[in-house]
């Protein structure tokens, strides 16, 4: 009903009597603005959203009455009546929206304009923030996804740290990529992402550490082990996830032969079909997404840890920060133990 107020406004003005036209002149007359603005002010004390959309709307409507005030056949000019009152104010009496829409086709294509902009701006303003939401991503055996729904050891640790939080009840699984670039303007709230200095830099709220893991090159078991970043960079090519943690650490080492993929089963799909030299990932990452996709574990060789990752519970800089303190709170009566089991074991 608000995205179609504005609309509903322009439409009644276009038809408005001319008794009741005069009424609505002497309403939006600058100084009773400030009576409508007072009325749906956010009571809660925040941004008066609400209060700065109607701003807008009354400015808007003040503007088109001058113009039709100054077309040939508008009614400036004459003097509203007395009404005797204390403090009663005159205004001069002008045309809103009938002088205007009587005009040429030119105003009708402008008065549409308007209503389609108001319809779809302003309400905007009038919407109260939407509610946080928990995003995963294919995180094994910490989260994952079956027949569209969130699976792992760590869905019911999840639960228990988001109860009785005002959150929206579907979890949305996300690439690791979308889900970067969603934090920014949504308020998502993720368990097990990387912390890595790129993502420090985009203003996330670091909630709580969960588990540490290490990066690492995996390679057949037929190669020679990787075990530093210098040995990674004579390779031929090197697979990651686009978005990833792993990634960013490649690119900050000036890696030149790094190949993206979108999932973590096709980086499995290139070293066993030899498409790539070494896999660069979490260890565990690397053992889960290996067995998951029916790959045998004599295998794979992992080289030496080439160094540490934290995953943390991170939350956008657009979630509440009393959701996140009561978040944090919950957080802190989960053992670090029982995630470990959850996501290394």
């Amino acid at each position: 009903m608000s995205r179609w107020l504005p609309v509903l406004v322009l439409a009644g003005l276009m038809h408005l009597p001319a008794r009741a036209e005069d009424k609505l002149v002497r309403f939006v007359a600058p100084e009773n603005l400030a009576m409508p603005l007072a009325v749906f002010e956010n009571p809660s004390g925040s941004a008066p959203a609400r209060g700065f959309g109607l701003r807008i709307l009354f400015g808007v409507l003040r503007l088109f009455a001058k113009i039709a005030a100054a077309l040939p056949g508008g009614r400036a000019g004459r003097q509203c009546p007395d009404r005797g009152g204390p403090g009663f104010r005159h205004h001069r009496e002008i045309s809103l929206m009938p002088q205007l829409w009587r005009r040429s086709i030119w105003s009708k294509a402008c008065l549409l304009s308007l209503t389609g902009w108001l319809a779809m701006s302003l309400p905007g303003q009038c919407q109260t923030a939407p509610q946080p939401r928990i995003a995963y991503f294919d995180l094994p055996p910490f989260t994952s996804t079956q027949d569209g729904k969130p699976v792992g050891k760590g869905v019911p640790l999840i639960s228990q740290a988001v109860e009785g939080l005002p959150i929206a009840a579907e979890w949305e699984l996300l690439s690791i990529k979308r889900l970067t670039t969603l934090m920014t303007t949504e308020p998502l709230i993720v368990f097990g992402i990387g912390r890595t200095p790129e993502r420090e830099q985009m203003g996330f709220i670091w909630v709580r550490k969960l588990w540490e893991s290490h990066y690492v090159f995996a390679t057949l078991a037929s190669h020679a082990p990787v075990d530093t970043l210098e040995q990674g960079k004579a390779l031929r090519s090197v697979t990651c996830t686009v978005g990833s943690a792993p990634e960013a650490l490649l690119r900050t080492a000036e890696f030149g032969n790094v190949e993206t993929v979108f999932a973590a089963w096709q980086n499995v799909a290139k070293l066993a079909a030899g498409r790539a030299d070494a896999w660069f990932d979490v260890d565990v990452s690397i053992l889960n997404h290996w067995r998951l996709n029916g790959q045998e574990r004599s295998d794979l060789r992992l080289g030496k840890p080439i160094n540490v990752m934290e995953s943390w519970v991170v939350a956008s800089p657009t979630v509440d920060p009393e959701i996140v303190a009561r978040l944090r709170d919950n957080l802190a009566k989960i053992p670090k133990s029982e995630f470990d089991a959850a996501a290394i074991r």
